[in-house]
Protein backbone atom coordinates (compact mmCIF):
# COMPACT_ATOMS: atom_id res chain seq x y z
CA UNK A 1 0.00 0.00 0.00
CA UNK A 2 2.08 3.42 -0.91
CA UNK A 3 1.46 6.36 1.31
CA UNK A 4 -1.36 8.76 1.75
CA UNK A 5 0.37 11.97 1.35
CA UNK A 6 -1.13 15.26 2.99
CA UNK A 7 -2.49 16.43 -0.36
CA UNK A 8 -4.14 13.05 -0.91
CA UNK A 9 -5.94 13.69 2.18
CA UNK A 10 -6.84 17.12 1.32
CA UNK A 11 -8.41 15.98 -2.03
CA UNK A 12 -10.40 13.35 0.09
CA UNK A 13 -11.67 15.80 2.31
CA UNK A 14 -12.70 18.16 -0.29
CA UNK A 15 -14.91 15.15 -2.23
CA UNK A 16 -16.33 14.33 1.25
CA UNK A 17 -17.14 17.54 2.00
CA UNK A 18 -18.50 18.29 -1.66
CA UNK A 19 -20.37 14.27 -1.29
CA UNK A 20 -21.62 14.50 2.43
CA UNK A 21 -21.62 18.30 3.73
CA UNK A 22 -19.12 18.99 6.72
CA UNK A 23 -21.07 17.25 9.17
CA UNK A 24 -19.47 13.95 7.29
CA UNK A 25 -16.34 15.32 7.43
CA UNK A 26 -15.72 13.47 10.48
CA UNK A 27 -11.62 11.87 11.25
CA UNK A 28 -13.45 8.63 11.19
CA UNK A 29 -14.79 8.95 7.84
CA UNK A 30 -12.10 10.13 6.37
CA UNK A 31 -10.19 7.54 7.40
CA UNK A 32 -12.62 4.94 5.98
CA UNK A 33 -12.80 6.71 2.82
CA UNK A 34 -9.51 6.33 2.49
CA UNK A 35 -8.31 3.10 4.13
CA UNK A 36 -5.81 4.29 6.51
CA UNK A 37 -5.54 4.59 9.87
CA UNK A 38 -5.94 7.80 12.22
CA UNK A 39 -2.67 8.20 12.48
CA UNK A 40 -1.92 8.34 9.61
CA UNK A 41 -4.22 11.36 9.07
CA UNK A 42 -2.39 12.53 12.43
CA UNK A 43 0.89 12.29 10.38
CA UNK A 44 -0.01 15.11 8.55
CA UNK A 45 -1.95 17.16 10.53
CA UNK A 46 -2.23 17.72 13.82
CA UNK A 47 -6.21 17.75 15.12
CA UNK A 48 -9.12 18.45 13.20
CA UNK A 49 -8.93 21.72 13.26
CA UNK A 50 -5.67 22.14 11.44
CA UNK A 51 -7.04 19.82 9.26
CA UNK A 52 -9.34 22.37 8.05
CA UNK A 53 -7.55 24.88 7.96
CA UNK A 54 -5.53 22.96 5.54
CA UNK A 55 -8.56 22.31 3.72
CA UNK A 56 -9.74 25.64 3.29
CA UNK A 57 -6.01 26.77 2.05
CA UNK A 58 -5.82 23.58 -0.59
CA UNK A 59 -9.19 25.09 -1.70
CA UNK A 60 -8.47 28.49 -1.94
CA UNK A 61 -5.28 27.61 -3.75
CA UNK A 62 -7.00 25.08 -6.18
CA UNK A 63 -10.28 26.51 -6.88
CA UNK A 64 -9.20 30.33 -6.66
CA UNK A 65 -5.15 30.51 -7.15
CA UNK A 66 -5.11 27.90 -9.98
CA UNK A 67 -7.76 29.61 -11.83
CA UNK A 68 -6.40 33.29 -11.37
CA UNK A 69 -2.88 31.71 -12.04
CA UNK A 70 -4.63 30.16 -15.75
CA UNK A 71 -6.47 33.12 -16.23
CA UNK A 72 -3.85 36.01 -16.13
CA UNK A 73 -3.99 39.71 -15.63
CA UNK A 74 -4.49 39.66 -19.25
CA UNK A 75 -7.48 37.51 -19.54
CA UNK A 76 -11.33 37.82 -19.63
CA UNK A 77 -14.04 37.35 -17.48
CA UNK A 78 -15.40 34.71 -19.94
CA UNK A 79 -12.25 32.20 -19.67
CA UNK A 80 -12.65 32.62 -15.85
CA UNK A 81 -16.45 32.00 -15.72
CA UNK A 82 -16.02 28.92 -17.81
CA UNK A 83 -13.08 27.27 -15.58
CA UNK A 84 -15.35 28.60 -12.65
CA UNK A 85 -18.58 26.64 -13.62
CA UNK A 86 -15.95 23.26 -14.40
CA UNK A 87 -15.38 23.48 -10.44
CA UNK A 88 -17.18 21.01 -8.63
CA UNK A 89 -19.67 23.40 -6.81
CA UNK A 90 -21.23 20.77 -4.30
CA UNK A 91 -17.62 21.49 -2.91
CA UNK A 92 -18.56 25.05 -3.06
CA UNK A 93 -21.30 24.88 -1.19
CA UNK A 94 -19.83 22.50 1.51
CA UNK A 95 -17.27 25.12 1.97
CA UNK A 96 -19.75 27.57 2.83
CA UNK A 97 -21.57 25.42 5.12
CA UNK A 98 -18.53 24.40 6.45
CA UNK A 99 -17.76 27.96 7.10
CA UNK A 100 -21.10 28.48 9.54
CA UNK A 101 -19.74 26.32 11.52
CA UNK A 102 -16.71 28.79 13.22
CA UNK A 103 -15.86 32.25 12.81
CA UNK A 104 -11.96 30.82 11.82
CA UNK A 105 -13.47 29.17 8.66
CA UNK A 106 -15.67 31.93 7.82
CA UNK A 107 -13.22 34.77 7.93
CA UNK A 108 -10.74 32.68 5.74
CA UNK A 109 -13.95 31.98 3.28
CA UNK A 110 -14.76 35.64 3.29
CA UNK A 111 -10.61 36.41 2.24
CA UNK A 112 -11.42 33.79 -0.85
CA UNK A 113 -14.63 35.51 -1.88
CA UNK A 114 -12.56 38.85 -1.76
CA UNK A 115 -9.76 37.58 -3.73
CA UNK A 116 -12.41 36.06 -6.26
CA UNK A 117 -13.81 39.49 -6.48
CA UNK A 118 -10.66 41.64 -6.73
CA UNK A 119 -9.47 39.35 -9.46
CA UNK A 120 -13.19 39.82 -11.52
CA UNK A 121 -12.85 43.72 -10.88
CA UNK A 122 -9.59 43.87 -12.37
CA UNK A 123 -10.50 42.04 -15.20
CA UNK A 124 -13.93 44.37 -15.65
CA UNK A 125 -12.07 47.21 -15.23
CA UNK A 126 -10.73 47.94 -18.68
CA UNK A 127 -14.39 47.88 -19.68
CA UNK A 128 -16.27 49.25 -16.51
CA UNK A 129 -13.52 51.44 -15.26
CA UNK A 130 -15.13 52.39 -11.80
CA UNK A 131 -18.47 50.60 -12.08
CA UNK A 132 -15.91 47.40 -12.40
CA UNK A 133 -16.42 46.20 -8.25
CA UNK A 134 -19.90 46.84 -9.05
CA UNK A 135 -19.98 44.38 -11.83
CA UNK A 136 -17.77 41.62 -10.42
CA UNK A 137 -19.68 41.63 -7.14
CA UNK A 138 -23.21 41.00 -8.84
CA UNK A 139 -21.23 38.50 -11.42
CA UNK A 140 -20.16 36.57 -7.87
CA UNK A 141 -23.47 37.25 -6.75
CA UNK A 142 -24.49 34.86 -8.85
CA UNK A 143 -22.40 32.04 -9.16
CA UNK A 144 -22.83 31.53 -5.66
CA UNK A 145 -26.48 32.20 -5.95
CA UNK A 146 -26.33 29.80 -8.82
CA UNK A 147 -25.17 27.00 -6.50
CA UNK A 148 -28.14 27.34 -4.42
CA UNK A 149 -30.79 26.86 -6.65
CA UNK A 150 -32.78 23.92 -6.42
CA UNK A 151 -32.42 21.92 -9.03
CA UNK A 152 -29.36 23.40 -9.74
CA UNK A 153 -28.90 24.83 -13.33
CA UNK A 154 -26.70 22.68 -14.89
CA UNK A 155 -23.12 23.97 -16.62
CA UNK A 156 -24.62 24.76 -19.91
CA UNK A 157 -27.65 26.57 -18.27
CA UNK A 158 -25.09 28.59 -16.40
CA UNK A 159 -22.49 29.29 -19.08
CA UNK A 160 -25.67 30.73 -20.91
CA UNK A 161 -26.94 32.98 -18.63
CA UNK A 162 -23.27 34.18 -18.03
CA UNK A 163 -23.03 34.78 -21.90
CA UNK A 164 -26.33 36.83 -21.19
CA UNK A 165 -25.19 38.58 -18.31
CA UNK A 166 -22.19 39.64 -20.64
CA UNK A 167 -24.21 40.68 -22.99
CA UNK A 168 -26.37 43.14 -20.60
CA UNK A 169 -23.28 44.60 -19.05
CA UNK A 170 -21.52 44.94 -21.99
CA UNK A 171 -25.00 47.37 -23.92
CA UNK A 172 -24.11 49.03 -20.18
CA UNK A 173 -20.45 49.51 -20.17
Amino acid sequence: MSRFRREDWLELGLRVLGDRGPDGLTVRALCEAAGRTRGSLYHHFADHDALLSALVEHWAQRDTQALIDAVGTEGDARTLNDLALALDLDVEVGMRRLAAKAEWLRAAVGEVDQARIAFLTALHRPRHGGDAQVVARVEYAAFLGFQQLEPRPSAEEMRALYRRFEELIRREG
